[in-house]
């Protein structure tokens, strides 16, 4: 069993007051403890072991082996003896973090980081932990704010590391290296010391070891000063980015977006918002789609502690191009954000989209049908009352043929309309008092049809004759005038009748095959998405 030295008392004091201060522990709490053997995590270990009947709390401990130094297995080795002895539940994972950086292409600090937290939300999952409590300190703090503000951040990353963020807690954020590296020794806490944590060479070392002490020779109580500014940082960076999550719930147009990876916003509403609250919104939008992707998890046993600690992380010179789209004159721009999200500008609109989704961008190839039809395979049944009622899109067929086209995943049916109350139906839609067509169906003169029956997507040069225009109009700049997408327009089936434009499927038919009060015969045509 550990010696408890009496001399400890005052940094186990001030432990409890952090730990009350920032509300990190509940009694009952099952704390999950990461540790790496050195004296940072574990003295965390032992103040949580020394505290454990006054803060009424059960422990358990996780140690994750990068494998960077040879002797790590023996370090593994010795907290598991020592968890052991304390009768602590003990956890461990290992993975060669030099060589997964190098087949990610990342450093070695953030592979590592990757791997770690990984580890420890799935152990906290696997036994149902209320905490994960890491040995991040003072100096810490001090680095994580430096290095944010030497490679550049928005005040929310210069705040640093939270001292509580979804189930993270840093008891140690309010103690110096000096009193943890005190309190191990006084204790006579056996720890590791990490040979790589003197390289200069690393950038997070080279403050540590280099500049730190410079400002601390300025200004002996500097982690103190840093710590108190960041704070102020931080509750002016909690109140905008409140601020903007009421924006977002606000002005986002597609309330489904969790389950399409698709954001879209209105543009003339995002250039009222200051630029502070933009970035943040924008910021909320890639954080939203990651989610939905499970790149992230808004349960905070998934995530991140910081989007900003990963490739996700909007940069300002990101912000900077998401700015130029949105005040930019051209109707459509789209640019990727990162890897994981594209950038779409469509006239009025600003849409956010992951890129494995690609509705909007996706190049599909060319839809090029001819339909192996005759005069015999437009003849069905048609139930007339039902037309009358539920107009194009809800006519229903008996036998009818269906021909699925794969590239957009859409089914397309076409039929003549036979019985006694043609005249009926052709009276009611030149009325208007029934609709000749719908965002997925047309009636159409039956008589108009020549073969062969093609679909295909859209060529530059196309032309038609919109419904109710006298002459033809370039489809390229019906499309302009509708504001359909420019990366959306290949994606839309055009129906031909002897090599004529009859209709762009679900936008407009053609004038040339209305039905008028010369009509003879009814026909149809519908495209039904699978889903449908």
């Amino acid at each position: 069993m550990p010696y408890f030295n009496k001399g400890t008392s005052f940094f186990l004091r001030k432990f409890i007051y952090t730990v009350e201060e920032f509300e990190l522990i509940e009694r009952g709490d099952l704390i999950l403890a990461a540790v790496s053997g050195g004296v940072d995590s574990v003295s965390l270990l032992y103040s949580l072991y020394f505290l454990r009947h006054i803060l009424g709390i059960k422990i358990a401990c996780a140690v994750f082996d990068h494998e960077i130094r040879e002797s790590s297995y023996k370090e593994v080795e010795y907290l598991k003896d020592l968890c052991n002895i304390l009768s602590i539940r003990f956890y461990t994972d290992k993975a060669n973090i030099l060589a997964e950086s190098k087949i990610n292409k990342k450093s070695i600090e953030e592979t590592a980081r990757n791997f770690r937290y990984t580890f420890l939300y799935k152990t906290a999952d696997k036994i149902h932990a209320d905490k994960i409590a890491t040995a991040h300190h003072l100096d810490d703090f001090a680095e994580n704010f430096l290095m944010r503000a030497i490679t550049g951040g928005g005040s929310g990353s210069i705040a640093g590391i939270k001292v509580k963020n979804g189930i993270i807690i840093r008891p140690f954020i309010k103690f110096s290296k000096n009193e943890i590296i005190d309190f191990a020794c006084l204790n006579s806490i056996k720890f590791f010391e990490d040979y790589t944590n003197y390289q200069e060479n690393i950038f997070r070392n080279n403050i540590r070891l280099n500049i730190i002490p410079e400002f601390k020779k300025i200004n002996p109580s500097f982690l103190g000063t840093l710590y108190r500014t960041s704070e102020v940082l931080r509750k002016d960076d909690e109140f905008i980015e409140n601020y903007a999550k009421e924006i977002f719930k606000n002005t986002i147009l597609n309330t489904e977006y969790k389950d399409s990876g698709i954001l879209t916003f209105n543009i003339v509403h995002l250039l009222k918002l200051p630029e502070a609250v933009l970035y943040r919104v924008f910021k909320i939008t890639v954080n939203e789609i990651l989610i939905g992707m499970g790149s992230i998890n808004n349960n905070s046993r998934n995530s991140y502690d910081n989007i900003a600690n990963n490739e996700n992380f909007i940069s300002y010179g990101n912000f900077k191009n998401l700015l130029n789209i949105i005040k930019s004159s051209k109707p459509n721009i789209s640019f990727n954000l990162n890897k994981n999200i594209r950038v779409i500008r469509s006239y009025e609109k600003i849409i956010f989209e992951k890129i494995e989704n690609n509705k909007y961008i996706r190049k599909i190839r060319d839809i090029n049908y001819y339909l192996p039809l005759n005069y015999k395979h437009y003849e069905y049944l048609i139930n007339y009352s039902d037309i009358i009622k539920n107009n194009a899109y809800n006519i229903k067929t008996i036998n009818k043929s269906v021909i699925h086209i794969k590239e957009i995943d859409v089914d397309f049916t076409i039929g003549k309309l036979n019985g006694v109350n043609t005249k009926i139906i052709i009276n009611k839609l030149i009325k208007k008092e029934i609709k000749k067509h719908s965002a997925n169906a047309i009636l159409f003169d039956f008589d108009k049809l020549s073969f062969p029956v093609k679909i295909r997507n859209f060529i530059n040069g196309d032309r038609f004759i919109p419904l109710g225009m006298e002459h033809e109009k370039k489809v390229k700049d019906f499309f302009i005038d509708k504001k359909i997408p420019e990366l959306y327009r290949q994606n839309l089936p055009l129906i031909l009748f002897g090599g004529q434009i009859v209709w762009i499927g679900f936008i407009m038919m053609s004038d040339t095959i209305k039905i008028s009060e010369f009509t003879k015969n009814i026909g149809y045509i519908k495209l039904l998405n699978n889903n449908e």
